[in-house]
């Protein structure tokens, strides 16, 4: 039950909603697949898949997923950091719908984007900002790495726990900025 619940919880990480499906072959191995069972296997079922708005199927609505707005306006040097937070939510938005054998590429994107929030220097109006941007980048980087690792526990935290915190504080602190 529990390595079905962490493989379920990874999926969430490397796609949408997809039917899975529990594939039983006639030497007992079981598989987990979004393509239907084959004809060899000796028995099959539909499972349910985690998706950002809850299971897949159900009828009662989950907590709404926090997304970044990328419409976020503030102060006028907050404009480097507001283009960096721009362009980690779409690297994530691309690696979030990767599937873990072709997560090379967008990990590599992500990894860069880390090294460039690091190496800004923002006005201390946005230390803050600049400082939560770069935890928020740096967990995505460490759960995608993990993630390819086979390490779903970490995504899962990072993906209902510590992303949805560290959003609304990130561009909190960007509106809330007094820089003159």
């Amino acid at each position: 039950m529990i390595r079905q619940s962490v493989f379920l919880g990874a999926l969430a990480l490397s796609a949408p909603a997809w039917a899975i499906n529990k594939c039983t072959g006639a030497d007992g191995k079981v598989v987990y697949q979004d393509a239907m069972c084959g004809t060899s296997s000796a028995t099959s079922e539909q499972i349910k898949t985690w998706t950002n708005s809850g299971y897949a199927g159900d009828r009662t609505p989950a907590s709404k997923a926090v997304e970044p707005n990328t419409q976020l306006e503030g102060p006028a040097e907050a404009a480097p950091l507001l283009d960096m937070y721009r362009r980690w939510a779409d690297a994530e938005r691309l690696a979030l719908a990767t599937g873990r054998i072709a997560l090379a590429g967008p990990a590599a994107t992500l990894q860069a984007l880390l090294r460039e929030v690091q190496a800004m220097k923002p006005p201390a109006c946005l230390k803050l900002a600049h400082m939560t941007l770069q935890t928020l980048v740096g967990k995505s980087v460490e759960t995608i790495l993990r993630f390819m690792g086979k390490d779903e526990l970490t995504g899962m935290l990072y993906q209902y726990a510590e992303r949805p915190k560290l959003i609304p504080q990130f561009e909190r602190e960007v509106k809330n900025a007094r820089c003159e």
